[in-house]
């Protein structure tokens, strides 16, 4: 197969093209414009027909036309001149170059072909032709023309190195590997042979044979920048990141201003979170080249991330302004501003974004939304999420928010009607089917209650909110009291330290009448009751007035009421109160 390679796309083919170009270049003999080059062609024109002396006329119009740069000149003449000498092979190879370098690949081949019609082992055109095969991914005439380059020259570097690009194109790796190795037979020293069989064992997970190979090409190479590049690529491969920062930092000892060097160690950091470190290069980089959009960007991402909210406004708004159809510094913008509390602003962004896409404009309503809920403004924040659902009408979860934000503007047959709605469009989530039950019981319509927290089981048996509110809504109505501790006790298995739990617990054992174990019980609910919970501290106070213990009762009903103001606590309060002060025992 053909498909692409980690790190070996068509950039890298066009680099072989171009070192199969400079190939065909090197390995023919002296060029036409050169003296004794002229001068043999002029022998040879001169041992024939007079007639072949047309031939080297327009060849040397062609050359003169080469070097003004009057290509389509040019190549009239060389073709004019193949017309009188079709043996001229190198003439062929001038005309090809000329319509490989006007982008006409089809003719370009078709005239290195005719060439080969008349000299079928002229190497420089074999060569020129893998070039532009392999550029175009014709991987198989690509193969043909260099095996005749290697089989003619078995020393021609560029030709094994082109056709091991070819071949890690095609993810022939065994074959890749011998070419590459039989080129540094050949050249021991060469860069490109040693770079691009490190590239093949990154390719092939054998991270430590291209770890080797190119710590020996820095060594024999100290300034082949691209090997510092590859090597510390490796390293962040494999999560080495303080290696890579090593590789990379040696690398700009030489050349400090090296923006592909730069942007590695950058990214470097950033996979490390440290943002500090990344920006300090991007601080640097931008000294050589201020003002660059790229460079903005992720200096404004940076900040973001750092918290330093003013300089990532400044960075992204520079953006914006010399790119106005840029769409990531509007995001941040708005993100900026609702990290700095600067809600207004941050809305009135969202917005604009809105109105410019398609794709995105659901989830931005839910982001105004969520907004909207932070500053308190329920309604608003209903008011968008419907605009969501009028734009995704089939969407769950945006029904289940909005029933969540009516069950706080206690909008409770609303919110029923929109969970249910979201229910009916998927009934397999456990979360839409606990809320509703929390619902009815917001509206004391605790048959339903219970008979959705019994469906939540069905889905997640291990549901621990579920199993406590079945069991504290039976203690409540006193019902079913046994069984509602089967499913508290599963409660406290899931979650041994809950308080609400071990509340729930103590409240039915108060409720059968085992005041010791409801008093022991709270107690450890208490203990692990972070917020001061009103209602456990009521039932505390209930078991110790059932215990006698008034003085207890008082202190734990007025714990109650610093938390929540409730006129049923207030009266219990007094009647502890009064019945303290005249020493009467609980009745």
């Amino acid at each position: 197969g053909s498909g692409k390679i980690r790190g070996v796309g068509p950039a890298a083919l066009f680099l072989a093209a171009g070192v199969m170009l400079m190939s065909a270049c090197a390995t023919q003999q002296k060029p036409y414009a050169a003296p004794d080059a002229v001068n043999n062609e002029q022998a040879r024109f001169e041992a024939k027909p007079k007639t072949d002396y047309r031939a080297y006329f327009h060849f040397l119009k062609a050359e003169i036309f080469m070097k003004e740069n009057r290509m389509e000149e040019a190549l009239d003449n060389y073709l004019e001149a193949l017309k009188y000498d079709p043996y001229a092979t190198r003439v062929y190879l001038a005309a090809s170059r000329i319509r490989l370098r006007t982008g006409d690949y089809k003719e370009a081949i078709d005239i290195a072909l005719n060439g080969l019609v008349f000299d079928p082992d002229y190497l420089p055109l074999h060569a020129l032709l893998g070039a532009i095969y392999s550029s175009s991914r014709n991987y198989k005439r690509a193969q043909y023309h260099l095996k005749r380059v290697l089989e003619i020259k078995p020393e021609h570097t560029d030709a094994r190195l082109s056709l091991a690009v070819i071949y890690m194109e095609m993810k022939w790796y065994d074959e890749a590997e011998r070419e590459l190795l039989a080129l540094l037979q050949y050249d021991p020293h060469s860069q490109m042979g040693t770079f691009y069989l490190a590239r093949l064992y990154v390719d092939t997970g054998m991270y430590y044979k291209a770890e080797g190979f190119l710590t020996m090409l820095i060594e024999k190479s100290r300034h082949f920048i691209k090997a510092y590049e590859v090597l510390g690529w490796v390293y962040v491969i494999q999560k080495k990141y303080d290696l890579a920062i090593d590789v990379y930092n040696k690398a700009l000892s030489m050349n400090p201003a090296h923006g592909m060097i730069q942007k590695s160690l950058a990214n470097v950091y950033m996979l490390k979170k440290s943002y500090g470190e990344a920006l300090d290069v991007y601080k640097e980089m931008e000294k050589d080249d201020p003002g660059t959009i790229d460079l903005a960007l992720k200096m404004g991402l940076l900040y973001f991330r750092s918290g330093e909210y003013n300089k990532a406004l400044e960075k992204f708004q520079l953006v914006r302004l010399k790119d106005p159809d840029n769409e990531t510094p509007p995001y941040y913008i708005a993100r900026i501003y609702e990290e700095m509390g600067m809600y207004d602003q941050s809305i009135k962004g969202w917005t604009s974004l809105a109105e410019k896409t398609e794709q995105d404009k659901v989830e931005i309503y839910v982001h105004i939304s969520g907004i909207y809920e932070k500053m308190g403004q329920l309604e608003k924040t209903a008011k968008t999420l419907q605009k969501a659902i009028a734009l995704r009408n089939d969407d769950p979860d945006l029904y289940y928010l909005l029933g969540v934000i009516q069950v706080k503007r206690e909008e409770y047959q609303f919110a029923l009607e929109n969970i249910h709605e979201a229910i009916k469009l998927d009934d397999a989530r456990p979360e839409f089917t606990f809320y509703l039950g929390a619902t009815y019981e917001k509206i004391k319509d605790y048959e339903n209650c219970i008979k959705a927290m019994k469906r939540t089981l069905e889905l997640n048996p291990r549901h621990a909110d579920a199993l406590n509110y079945i069991g504290y809504l039976y203690a409540e109505q006193n019902i079913k009291l046994d069984e509602a501790l089967s499913y508290l006790k599963k409660a406290i298995e899931l979650e041994p330290n809950n308080g609400y739990y071990l509340d729930s617990m103590g409240w039915i054992y108060f409720k059968q009448g085992k005041y010791e174990m409801a008093l022991d019980t709270v107690q450890r609910a208490v203990k692990y009751d972070e917020g001061a919970d009103a209602v456990i501290y009521e039932h505390l106070g209930d078991i110790y007035l059932a215990l006698d213990m008034q003085a207890e009762a008082g202190k734990a009903y007025e714990t109650s009421l610093q938390v929540r103001d409730d006129e049923n606590i207030k009266r219990k309060l007094e009647k502890v109160k009064k019945n303290l002060k005249e020493k009467r025992p609980v009745r």
